[in-house]
């Protein structure tokens, strides 16, 4: 909630399966995420078998109780192609059952600016007919440089210890399975990308000399 209110200036209104619809303010555009992980190629892959997975259902009642003039979703593209698509017909068919004209297809961020391959399906949904087409992504020039902050302006203190790089490289170290280390390099591009937790250690790598700092220039996200 507060990452929230320091993002967006306003909290949120708490769990959406106990607001009342008739609270819900009248809008034009309606625009929801739910929960990747029950339909991500990562997870255990149980769909709407997985309690997370059953927040589009209130979505759904949402959309029918407010009649928006627009519905924009967003997944991960196995939410499009698990279980041959079931799943992903479902919610379909649901939204044009209540009168929408829905649109969907994937894309991917590196086509849009980002150096990342992040594919994504995006759906949206018009209430009345409309000439709709999904915008074609062309640049994919951008590396990771071009959004990291210069290795000339990054403190120090953020540069990791030799110590603590010698720890989570050590073979012989029986933690060292429980982290799952990447090496950055800033001309490259990248997948998925998760800043220090959850067990992922993400390094960039520069070629900025820290004395009393680790040898091989490797700092965190920034």
């Amino acid at each position: 909630r507060e990452n929230y209110y320091q993002n967006w200036g306003e909290y949120p209104h708490g769990d959406v399966w106990k607001i009342d619809l008739s609270e819900i303010p009248d809008h034009d555009i309606l625009c929801g995420g739910f929960p990747c992980q029950p339909f991500s190629e990562l997870g255990k892959g149980k769909g709407f078998s997985d309690p997370r997975g059953t927040l589009i259902f209130r979505l759904l009642e949402i959309i029918q109780y407010k009649q928006p003039k627009c519905v924009f979703l967003e997944n991960v593209k196995g939410f499009m192609l698990m279980n041959g698509g079931k799943e992903f017909r479902k919610v379909i068919n649901a939204i044009e059952s209540l009168g929408y004209t829905v649109y969907y297809k994937i894309l991917n961020s590196l086509n849009f600016g980002l150096p990342q391959n992040r594919h994504r399906i995006f759906i949206v949904a018009f209430r009345e007919p409309i000439g709709f087409t999904f915008p074609v992504g062309q640049d994919s020039s951008k590396r990771l440089k071009d959004v990291f902050d210069n290795p000339e302006n990054v403190s120090e203190v953020l540069y990791y210890s030799q110590g603590i790089v010698t720890y989570l490289f050590n073979r012989n170290n029986e933690r060292r399975k429980v982290f799952k280390r990447t090496i950055i390099k800033p001309e490259s591009i990248i997948g998925c990308l998760v800043k220090n937790e959850r067990g992922y250690v993400h390094f960039i790598h520069d070629d900025r000399i820290i004395q009393n700092r680790n040898k091989e220039s490797l700092r965190m996200l920034t």
